[in-house]
């Protein structure tokens, strides 16, 4: 929907709709990662029955849990950014989140702050927070909205159908 309303050159519109799918996503999926962390039990056993993975499996699924909502937000925004012809920065953004945000804290916490494995998943937790944030600022200043999928040869005047 952003695709088209920015293709009907209604950018306030767009940015609306993008709004509205971020906020959804974001309630969705943190009430799915509260839903895990009250019973990570249950999703673990969907994936194993091993008792010896219970305790450490439900440290995970609670701190990445926490994570779910800031997935959301930015996979979401990536989308309306591509649907507004700004492909770049769709990309751009979940790339540095994994390799510039994810690993280095993944090696700091899990090596040199001695962590272990719940460093790498506080590390995923922190990189979708950063991130969501990263894309939620790209999404207030940035130009995505200013995009054209199609040169103006292309795509016939809308203004006077408005």
């Amino acid at each position: 929907m952003v695709g088209q309303n920015t293709g009907a050159a209604l950018p306030a519109r767009a940015r609306r709709t993008a709004f509205v799918a971020v906020s959804i996503a974001f309630i969705g999926l943190s009430l799915i990662g509260l839903l895990v962390n009250i019973a990570p039990g249950l999703v673990l056993r969907v994936f194993t029955d091993d008792p010896a993975v219970q305790p450490i499996g439900t440290l995970y699924v609670r701190i990445v849990g926490l994570s779910y909502g800031f997935f959301g937000v930015m996979i979401v925004l990536a989308g309306a950014f591509r649907g507004a012809g700004d492909v770049l920065m769709a990309t751009i953004i979940p790339v540095v989140s994994l390799w510039l945000f994810r690993v280095p804290l993944a090696l700091a916490l899990s090596r040199w702050a001695g962590l272990g494995p719940m460093g790498v998943w506080v590390a995923v937790a922190l990189s979708a927070f950063l991130g969501a944030a990263a894309s939620l600022a790209y999404y207030r200043w940035g130009p995505w909205q200013r995009k054209a999928v199609v040169g103006p040869e292309l795509a016939p005047d809308l203004a006077a159908t408005k």
